[in-house]
Formats: structure tokens, sequence, C-alpha cells
């Protein structure tokens, strides 16, 4: 086999061997370096956070466990997401977590591994305002400018529902449920940190002293360090307290015997209702824990000992029979008790009262009941009697209701014919009285047109009169009588032939035809006459 041929990259480029040689190196030196780049090299994702640990360096001061100078050890800051360079896998050790997630409805609750030791008498490190709170999560702040609060140990600040890029070697959480305050109970805080409250105190004024807090939380949900601040619920909804057999649970007292003053002794059942008023809560706590604590120990041995109390003072008949009176008394009286621990009584029932397991009583009780039955028997009897007779008066009342309205509507008969007839009465008289009326009006109306005619007539008579007088004046009598006559001619009311022949002269002619003239006129008063 022949000698493989060596390759020559620089060959025909016309480089001497030593210049060759540089290159050689200068390129061997850039991929190293790229090389040692990739090595070195670390990626954050979006949801991650980078954890550093470095292996080489000084170590850390005793009882230090996070390095906050870049001693050996795990490192307080962290990487953020992104590529990151020069991060030698001899020195440095990345551990990649992801981001601490807190779903709504739950909360975190922080411990620091390192930090200023806590104060002495303190289990709790003090709370961070909202306007730190930013610079508490960041460990290198922690461990260094903020040492004034940097405290080791359990913090009382809490993590809300979010996303928080957290140095899990410095913080350990601890996730839980937030608090929740339902419908009709309130949340009393009873608070590990702070301040030691005055002595002699039930509660204290807020959460920054240790004790039960004075004002209560109402209803809704709230992100506490339940370490840090323990929660009662306490119910201030009216509530029932029931004392029979069936009802013998834990917050029930079970039937209650009582004695009366002549010696008898009956269960009874009872019902009661209470209630914690919301402002008093805190106190019940301080006093009693919870509302367990104060049933049993307070509650349920008062209303025992007021009912004892109630059957004591009277017999037994009287305590059966005034049943309702009883109760009164013992709402007072429990209520008054009760009143200076800070709960309500509102009401009171006694449902029933056994008297069936002492003869003696039962006998005493049936004797009451006969005695009831005969008096309600007599009774009964009273009112029937006494609901006949009132029958028989409302029946005789109802007779007389009747004849009564006959009477009135017989009255109103007569008094509506006789309006009637008034009516009809009026009616011929407003008719004969217009009809008079309309005649006057008539013989009025005839009598002025006649008036009228008559002026009428006199004037035009007078005019003519006038008229007359001045033609005499102007023509002479003669020639108005000619002119007269003339006209009569003309109107063939004078015949001239045969009646009337002359001859003659002038006025004798005037004279025959004025002899005419008169002569018919009077035939026609003659014809007129004859009619």
């Amino acid at each position: 086999m022949g000698q493989r041929e060596v390759i020559d990259p620089f060959r025909g480029i016309g480089m001497d061997s030593r210049f060759k040689k540089i290159v050689a190196l200068v390129v061997v030196g850039l991929v190293a370096v790229i090389v040692l780049m990739l090595i070195t090299v670390t990626s954050v994702g979006a949801k991650e956070v980078g954890i550093v640990e470095i292996s080489l360096g000084t170590n850390l001061p005793a009882g230090r466990v996070i390095a906050a100078n870049y001693e050996k050890g795990p490192q307080a800051w962290t990487l953020g997401p992104g590529y990151h360079f020069f991060y030698w896998p001899w020195k440095y050790d990345i551990k990649k977590v992801p981001v601490t997630k807190i779903t709504e409805g739950k909360v975190g609750i922080l411990t620091a591994v390192d930090g200023k030791p806590l104060p002495r008498g303190q289990t709790f490190a003090p709370e961070w305002s909202e306007e730190e709170f930013g610079k508490m999560l960041d460990s290198q702040h922690f461990l260094t400018e903020g040492k004034g609060k940097g405290f080791k140990g359990p913090q009382t600040s809490v993590l809300p529902p979010g996303e928080y890029r957290l140095n899990t070697e410095h913080f350990h959480i601890k996730i839980v449920p937030a608090t929740n305050i339902e419908v009709g109970k309130v949340g009393v805080i009873k608070s590990n940190v702070g301040r030691e409250a005055e002595t002699g105190t039930l509660t204290v004024p807020d959460r920054t002293y240790r004790g039960i807090v004075a004002k209560p939380l109402s209803r809704g949900l709230y992100y506490l360090n339940t370490d840090a601040f323990e929660v009662s619920k306490i119910t201030v909804q009216k509530e029932t307290l029931k004392f029979n057999p069936q009802t013998m649970g834990e917050l029930d007292g079970g039937q209650i015997t009582v004695r009366s003053q002549d010696g008898f002794e009956a269960p009874i059942d009872v019902d009661v209702t209470y209630q914690i008023m919301e402002e008093n809560a805190p106190d019940i706590v301080a006093r009693f824990v919870d509302n367990k604590g104060l049933i049993s120990r307070l509650v349920v041995p008062a209303i025992r000992a007021e009912f004892r109390n109630a059957a004591g003072n009277v017999p037994m008949l009287n305590f059966i029979l005034q049943r309702q009176q009883q109760e009164q008394l013992v709402l007072k009286n429990l209520s008054q008790r009760l009143l200076q621990h800070k709960v309500k009584i509102h009401e009171v029932y006694i449902r029933d009262i056994d008297f069936s397991k002492d003869p003696q009583l039962a006998a005493l009780l049936k004797t009451q009941t006969d005695r009831e039955i005969a008096d309600q028997q007599k009774d009964t009897y009273i009112r029937q009697q006494k609901a006949a007779e009132e029958e028989k008066v409302l029946n005789r009342k109802a007779q007389e209701a009747v004849e009564e309205k006959k009477v009135v509507i017989a009255e109103q008969t007569i008094n509506i014919a006789e309006q009637e007839a008034d009516a009809a009465e009026k009616k011929a008289d407003g008719e004969a009285r217009a009809i008079e009326r309309t005649a006057q009006a008539e013989a009025k109306k005839i009598e002025l047109i006649a008036e009228a005619e008559a002026a009428k007539e006199l004037k035009v008579g007078e005019a003519k009169a006038q008229a007359y007088a001045k033609l005499v004046k102007e023509l002479g009598q003669e020639n108005i009588a000619l002119i007269e006559f003339l006209k009569e001619i003309a109107a063939g009311n004078i015949k001239v032939v045969p009646d009337v022949s002359v001859s003659g002269s002038q006025g004798s002619l005037l004279d025959a035809l004025i002899g005419s003239y008169l002569k018919a006129q009077a035939d026609k008063a003659k014809e007129r006459k004859d009619k």
C-alpha cells in the first residue's frame, strides 16, 4: 500500500511554513474558545429559576447556610430566564427548579433557612410591609441590605395566589388553604406574634400584639399565616338547643328533670334559642375557646338551673297549667344571667312535660282534667243557651226588619205616586200656561200688525191730504176735481156715453161729468150695501 497524502489547506496560497503554523494555532484557539463557551453556557426556561451553587472559593461563615458574597455553597442570587455564559462546570452547579405557584384559595407559608437570629421570645419573624414585600422575596436583599428584617425561621408574611421566582434553597414553602369565613360566622384571631399585651385584658387591639384580637374577621377569604395567627370560627347566627330524650348530641343537654314545690318530679322537653353577637365573639373565645366550650360550660348549666328554679317555686299543677308564664319567667331570668357573658337568649319553649312516670301526679292531673272537662261542658251548655237566646233575639229583629222593610216600601210607593201626580199636574199647568202665553203672544202680534196698518194708512192719508192741499193751492179746486174725474174715466169707472150728453159751454160739460161721477159712486155704495 502506498503512503497517504497529507492535504495542505494552505496549498496554492503562497504562505511560508511559519505563517501557516501561526494561522493554524489561531484557528485551533478559536475552536477551543468556542468549545469552552459552549461548555460554560446554561439556559433557564421562562417558568424556571436557576439555583447556583459554587464549589470553589472561601468557606461560609459559621452558622450561615446561604452565600451572599460568593462563598462556597448555595448562592443567594439566582438566574432568570435566558442564556447565561461562563459558568464553568468545575466551579458552578446550576440547578433549575420551577417557579413557585400559589393557586386561588391557597396561601404560601414561608420559612427562611438563613438570616439574622430571631429576637428572644419571638417565634416568627416580623411582618414585612406591602411596599417591601417584593424585596423580601429577593434572597440577596434579604441577607444583605434587608438585615434589619431578614430574620431566619418562620416568616409572618405569606405568599398570596400568584407566581414567584424564589430561591427554594433559602425559602422553604408550605402551601395551605386560605382562611375562609362562611356566612353566619366570624373569625376570631389568636395572634402568636408581636408584643406582649397589658396584663388583665381579655383581648388585644390588633395583630401586632400577642393574644386574642378584639376585632373579629367578617365573612370573606383571608390570606393569613395560619401558624402565626390561629383563627377560631364562631357561629353568630341564631342556634337552638334541644333538651329531650332524642337529642343527646355534643351540643345538646338531654332531657331536664324538674322538682316542683309540692315534691312532684317530671321530665320536660325544652327548646332554647340563643345567639352570640358578632362584636362579642372575641370575648367568648377568650373565656371558653369556642362554641362547644361556651355551650357545655355555660349555656347548658344555666338553662337547667333556671328551669329547676322556676319549677321549685310553684306546685306542679301550676307549672303544668301555667306553661306560658313559666316560659316567660325562664326567658327573663336566663337572659339576665347570660347577658353578662355576651350571650343573647331569644326564645324559650316548653315542648312537653312527661308526668306519666309518677302515678300520683298522673292521678292529680286526671282529676284536674276531669274537672276541666266538666267546667268546659258547663261552659259549653251555658254558651249554647246564650247562643239560643241570642238567636231568638236575632230572629225577632230579623222579622221586624222584614216588616219594617215592607212599611218602608209601601211608604216609598205612596210617595212615588204622589210625586208622579204632582209632576203630572205641574206638567199640565205648564202646558196650559204655555198655550195661554202663545195665544197672548199671537193676539199681541195681531194687535201690533193692525196698529201698524192703521198707522200706515193714517200716514198715507195724511200724506195724500198734504199732497192734495198742495195741489189745490197750486192748481185750484176745480182743476184738481177735473184731474180726479179724468182718472176715473181712464180707469173705466165713469161712462161718458150714453149716460152723459152735453152741449153748450165748457162749464156745462164739467158739471155733467161730475154729476155722472157722483152718480157712479152712489151706485157703488148701494151695491156694497145690498151685499
